[in-house]
């Protein structure tokens, strides 16, 4: 699920202006929905699709659904916001 949120991150950070891309930092919020379906063994490859649903007040939410062997294996929403980096 972690490289599910990366993807989100990078997308809502590409959403920044050029200068709050220099003081903000993508983090993920919350997640909320999650559901498992089908176990992930090590060596396995996973594929993610990743949906922007909406901007609320700087916060990004997202739906991520995780796929192995075209068998969906987990599904959730995100919410990504963006932190200070205290170098303004």
């Amino acid at each position: 699920l972690e490289s599910a949120m990366q993807a989100g991150a990078i997308f809502a950070s590409k959403l920044l202006s050029p200068e709050d891309a220099k003081t903000k930092a993508p983090v993920v919020g919350r997640m909320n929905d999650i559901k498992f379906k089908y176990a992930v063994k090590p060596g396995q490859t996973v594929e993610h699709t990743v949906t922007f649903k909406e901007r609320m007040a700087g916060a990004y939410l997202f739906s991520a659904k995780t796929r192995c062997d075209g068998k969906l294996a987990a599904s959730f929403e995100f919410i990504v916001t963006m932190a200070n980096l205290g170098n303004e």
